[in-house]
């Protein structure tokens, strides 16, 4: 497949990443938080090289619907799941010999960690974490403040 000159990786990165915080965003609640995001090069060495396992995924589709359904628990068929997997699957579609493996251990900070990587050496991290708030150290909220 030859790559239309009208994809790139950057820019469809900085664009995915934007969309990825939109989506974080739309699933926090007053009690958890959702965050999701890419990192590129140069980032990409110290994170993925550290010490993790990855596991080639062969069905980026599949592997992405039970990321969307699974982790981030919002049914893959609406269109903040469908569009979040067509946008990762573009990788795949729109440039030669994309690969992505995801770790196959946890971290201490990131729940899930995908690495997407191309023969040339560039590589992008997909990153997500769900946590709990802890609001015994915020401060009153705007309503309390008042």
């Amino acid at each position: 497949m030859t790559e239309p000159e009208f994809f790139d990786i950057p820019s469809h990165s900085r664009f995915l990443d934007g969309y990825l915080d939109a989506v974080g965003r739309s699933l926090t609640t007053g009690v958890e938080s959702v965050q999701i995001w890419l990192a590129p090069d140069p980032y990409v060495d110290s994170a993925a090289d550290a010490g993790e396992e990855w596991t080639e995924v062969r069905s980026w589709s599949a592997e992405f619907g039970a990321f969307v359904e699974g982790f981030l628990r919002i049914d893959q068929r609406s269109s903040l799941g469908f569009y979040l997997i067509d946008y990762l699957c573009w990788y795949r579609e729109f440039t030669e010999a994309a690969l992505c493996f995801r770790s196959s251990i946890g971290t201490a900070i990131y729940d899930i960690t995908y690495r997407i990587e191309w023969p040339d050496g560039t590589r992008v991290l997909l990153m997500a974490r769900r946590s709990l708030l802890d609001h015994a150290n915020c401060g009153p909220t705007p309503a309390q403040a008042r």
